[in-house]
């Protein structure tokens, strides 16, 4: 009879360990994001907004990219995980070795999942890319940017202005679009002694 029991119970705990083994393995997401927060930020006054200064915050997703985004001072708003930033610079570290810059004067960061809106004077550096805009809304839970409001787009080879970019990282496509239909994009072509 205790044998039964025995035999039962390994029977259920073999089947336990099964089903957790598959979930983990084929079911558990692998798109977790490590955040570190630099934890020596000093709040500057007792306000109901939570006015904190030298704001740094550091991700890395799971093909190595790394995300940081650091701004002059920020403070908590409605939302715990809203940070609303001033001065910002961000800084996405490619895998590949690449860079990407962004500067604005101010930004509203998601510390949950690292989506950003900056806004106002937006600059992008990447290569010899640079874009100028109103708005950045760079969200990596749906993997895309979308740029708008007076863009302006430079390279040692072309000049573009648009009302809209959109960006997928993941399909690697990139969009520009006129808000208005009728509206052409703007784009020339700088040539070197005729060469380029």
């Amino acid at each position: 009879m205790l044998k039964k029991i025995y035999l039962q119970l390994i029977l259920s705990l073999l089947i336990l360990l099964i089903i957790l083994f598959t979930y983990f393995t084929y079911f558990r997401s692998d798109n977790e994001i490590n955040v570190i927060e630099k934890n020596d930020n000093k709040i500057l006054k007792d306000t109901p907004e939570n006015l904190i200064s030298d704001l740094l915050y550091q991700s890395e997703d799971k093909d190595g990219n790394k995300y940081e985004i650091k701004s002059k001072d920020g403070s908590i708003k409605e939302r715990p995980n809203r940070i609303l930033m001033n001065n910002v610079t961000a800084t996405v570290f490619l895998n590949d070795g690449g860079k990407i810059l962004i500067i604005s004067n101010s930004a509203i960061y998601n510390s949950n999942n690292n989506d950003t809106l900056f806004e106002g004077s937006v600059k992008m550096n990447y290569n010899d890319h640079t874009i100028k805009s109103n708005y950045i809304d760079l969200s990596f839970e749906e993997n895309r940017a979308i740029i708008y409001e007076n863009i302006n787009y430079n390279s040692n080879l072309s000049k573009l202005k648009a009302d809209k970019i959109i960006v997928d990282f993941v399909e690697k496509k990139v969009k520009i679009l006129m808000n208005n239909t009728n509206d052409k994009v703007l784009v020339k072509t700088i040539l070197k002694n005729g060469n380029n």
